[in-house]
Formats: C-alpha cells, structure tokens, sequence
C-alpha cells in the first residue's frame, strides 16, 4: 500500500496524509506548501473517511497548516531535522509531522485516537 505521508500508530484504520514541500529558498519568506496531489486518504469504511475529513475541514487542516508554517518560519522544523511536531491535537484527534530529515519535504498524517485495534501497521 502506498501512502503519503507520517506514520501513524498500528492499529490506525483511518488516517490522512500528505508529503508538503519545505520551501525554505528565501530566508525572508519561508512557508509549507501543501499539495494537492500528494495527499492520501485511507479507511476502511466510506464513513469512517468521510468523518475524517469533515474533522480536517472543520479547521483542523487550517490550524495545522498554520502551525506548520509557523514552526518552518521560526526555524524550528529544518529540512535535516528527523524530529516528530505535533501541529494539532484535540479531544478526538491528532495531526503529527515530520520532515524526515529529507531536505525538502514535510510529511504529515491526521487521524482519530482510540480507534479500534487491527492487525494492519502502516508505519
């Protein structure tokens, strides 16, 4: 299974990810850019997706996104870095990231907590 994106816990059954592009070529103007075709969405059932993203859009996705930036602006995420930042965190769910010390990508997953155990890891 291919997917774009952070790991995320085994067990996750539904989850979202992107691999963002760390644009860091001015030092004036850093920023993330989040890209539309390299994004995945995966889950076993058509609710469990659909619920997830109508949590991304709820402004879940828009704070993440700003966090990012603003990390990336700070300096605090580096395109060398193999650190984990959490961007968002409430009651229901998480969205984590990492550039995995890739000079140039920042990848990122979403997903619900306490979803049931499977069997699948997709790390």
């Amino acid at each position: 299974m291919f997917y774009f994106g952070y790991r995320v816990p085994e067990g996750t059954k539904t989850f979202w990810g992107c691999r963002a592009i760390l644009d860091g070529r001015n030092f004036k103007h850093r920023y993330v850019d989040f890209v539309y075709d390299r994004q995945s969405l995966m889950g076993e059932s058509k609710k469990d997706r659909d619920e997830l993203i109508y949590w991304l859009e709820s402004g879940v996705l828009k704070q993440a996104i700003s966090k990012a930036d603003e990390l990336f602006k700070n300096f605090e995420i580096m395109t060398d870095m193999n650190k984990e930042f959490t961007l968002y965190e409430d009651e229901k769910g998480i969205v984590i990231s990492n550039p995995g010390a890739s000079y140039g990508y920042l990848y990122v997953s979403a997903y619900f907590k306490n979803q049931p155990e499977g069997n699948e890891d997709v790390r």
